[in-house]
């Protein structure tokens, strides 16, 4: 019956599997010891707020109750299936200090719109499918007004069938998409390159199945 779990700050790793004991819990706070951690499959877990900075952030796959993540201190990256399958995830405005986007981060997530920073190199893991399957994902947008690189890895938003809206900073130096980068978004209908790039390279497929463009 416990609803809320303060984890206190002895804590510094949490094992796979540890909190699935707690099937009613619905709001977790993780203290800034707890540097390794697993929430994945809490089914009833609805907000978790992190009180320090964060190598990793991830870790709750399958958690389809998810609404709100918090958090009070940085990020660096953003690790593999890190919120995979995360239904009730509708909104998610990505930290400017993350540098890397794992593997299927938030594949087929609930997430309607989110906010990316512009720079992020993707050079930590192998970054495809990041934002594949989330068939409710109608806004992107790529924060900053200007950046140096630019970078859609292979797959990124991979059937969102719902897209309609892609931002981008007004000037980029360089801007790439990689294979399959918005392969069937069904709903896409106009897409506006940065008014200014120096170099722009698209892969193949890169609009396949977007009957509208």
């Amino acid at each position: 019956s416990v609803r809320k779990i303060t984890i206190p700050d002895t804590i510094t790793y949490i094992g796979a599997g540890y909190f699935s004991v707690f099937e009613a819990v619905e709001e977790l706070v993780v203290p800034a010891s707890v540097e390794t951690y697993s929430f994945k499959n809490m089914e009833s877990l609805k907000s978790v707020t992190f009180l320090g900075d964060i190598e990793a952030l991830g870790g709750f796959g399958e958690c389809t109750k998810l609404e709100n993540v918090n958090l009070c201190g940085t990020v660096k990256r953003i690790g593999y299936e890190a919120f995979e399958y995360c239904e009730a995830l509708k909104y998610f405005d990505i930290p400017e200090t993350v540098t890397d986007i794992s593997y299927a981060a938030f594949y087929s997530s609930g997430l309607r719109k989110v906010i990316i920073p512009a720079d992020i190199d993707y050079s930590y893991a192998y970054p495809t499918f990041i934002f594949a399957y989330c068939d409710k994902l109608r806004v992107v947008t790529f924060s900053g007004e200007s950046a140096e690189y630019l970078r859609i890895p292979r797959a990124m938003f991979l059937s969102c069938t719902a897209l309609e809206t892609v931002n981008f900073p007004e000037y980029c130096k360089k801007l790439v998409v990689e294979r399959s980068g918005f392969q069937d978004c069904r709903s896409l209908e106009t897409f506006t390159f940065p008014k200014k790039t120096d170099v722009t390279i698209l892969y193949d497929e890169v609009f396949l199945d977007c009957p509208y463009l």
